[in-house]
């Protein structure tokens, strides 16, 4: 990496512009730039490249563009496979309200506005070397920094959208159509956070759907070891309530043909007690999170991920090695239960310790240890616009 020598000396310069103000989802994650003031820079301009735009690459793109160095002592380059941000977190609610899914999927022209930006979306890295990254279109692109950003996907076309916006919106609005109509039947292989959040928001917005969720577990939560037994006991109290069903330490026989994440054809569950249930539309929603290190598992950083696929950091959440590329959110090792709210906060760490950087060592500030949040565990689960449950436990 090229030496970042002293810092040249900073001078403000009055903002003739200020940033628009765009999506509500985007204030409320932090995603959305709002206006800074310029400075003059006389150093050399850095490039920084951030793969991936999820919750943490694009809080991270905010802050660094929000930075009075920004598009003067460097520009971001930001690369994203989707064409537009997928709010994940939405797609249960998404899944029940066409007007909403209509909305979710959110542009991200505000994200960078600095001078020297560029966004690529609909862009896929497949390759990482010492100072480049290469791109599915051909493009191979020097870096200064890079931060890995591009987080986990799931099986099926619309949990994480990895066949993109449109298939997933496609999807969405063929289980929509079913599970509206009188005396659906659905079916939910999985008693997990996703599977549960379905089953409520689903029984909440089509009440006359029978929805039945079936689990070879004993319990709702059985491999979340964060959930106490009685919130564990709450939901599932609030989903029986509403009319869900629940089938415990039953297995389907054919779960393989399910492994799509969401059918909408007619089809006979088989279990292995010998039980067989009617379905309408299935969901399957065991397997869990999966990183997307594909690019990264191989040359330059091939030997850099743990047993789970993701990348080795250390405690500035620097790749394990490599000074001047980071890690952020679901793709790194550190061992924090992996959500949206954590992977901001990882973000903000690591577009901190980027400006120290750019600023070169005569700044004499130390990068930023990311320490995880007192609370040990933290976790909800929403079950409808109206209804969820929380838990958090603290350190004695």
């Amino acid at each position: 990496m090229p030496s970042n020598g002293p810092a040249p000396k900073l001078g403000t310069v009055p903002r003739s512009a200020s940033s628009s103000q765009g999506s509500s989802v985007f204030n409320l994650f932090g995603l959305l730039n709002t206006s800074t003031p310029n400075i003059e820079w006389t150093g050399p301009r850095k490039q920084v490249i951030i793969v991936g735009l999820g919750y943490a690459g694009a809080r991270l793109a905010v802050k660094l563009d929000e930075s009075p160095l920004s598009g003067k002592a460097f520009n971001v380059v930001a690369i994203e496979a989707n064409t537009r941000f997928w709010h994940s977190l939405a797609t249960m609610r998404a899944l029940v309200n066409e007007e909403y899914a209509n909305k979710f999927a959110l542009a991200t022209d505000k994200v960078l506005t600095h001078e020297g930006a560029r966004m690529l979306m609909g862009t896929k890295v497949v390759d990482v070397t010492a100072g480049e990254v290469v791109t599915d279109k051909g493009e191979a692109i020097k870096y200064d920094y890079l931060v890995i950003a591009t987080g986990s996907t799931y099986h099926g076309t619309f949990i994480k959208a990895p066949n993109g916006v449109d298939a997933a919106l496609e999807s969405m609005a063929a289980v929509r159509k079913v599970i509206a109509q009188p005396e659906a039947k659905l079916v939910i292989v999985g008693a997990g956070l996703i599977g549960l959040e379905f089953a409520g928001e689903i029984k909440t917005a089509f009440p006359q759907t029978k929805v039945t969720v079936v689990d070879s577990n004993s319990d709702v939560l059985s491999t979340y070891s964060t959930y106490s037994q009685s919130a564990k006991d709450d939901v599932r109290g609030k989903l029986a309530a509403l009319g869900v069903e629940f089938l415990f330490n039953e297995r389907v026989v054919d779960a393989a043909a399910l492994k799509d994440a969401a059918t909408v054809e007619p089809r006979q569950i088989k279990l292995e007690s010998g039980k067989v249930l009617e379905s309408d539309a299935q969901l399957f929603a065991v397997g869990g999170m999966k990183p997307n290190s594909t690019a990264f598992n191989k040359g330059f950083l091939g030997g850099l991920l743990n047993g789970e696929g993701r990348i080795k950091v250390n405690k500035f959440l620097q790749v394990e090695g490599h000074d001047n590329i980071f890690a952020v959110g679901d793709i790194n090792d550190v061992k924090v239960i992996k959500a949206a709210m954590r992977a901001g906060s990882e973000g903000e760490n690591v577009a901190a310790n980027l400006l120290t950087l750019i600023k070169g060592s005569a700044a004499g500030t130390p990068l930023n240890e990311y320490k995880i949040s007192p609370a040990q565990d933290i976790a909800f689960v929403s079950l409808n616009p109206k209804a969820g449950t929380g838990f958090v436990r603290y350190d004695n």
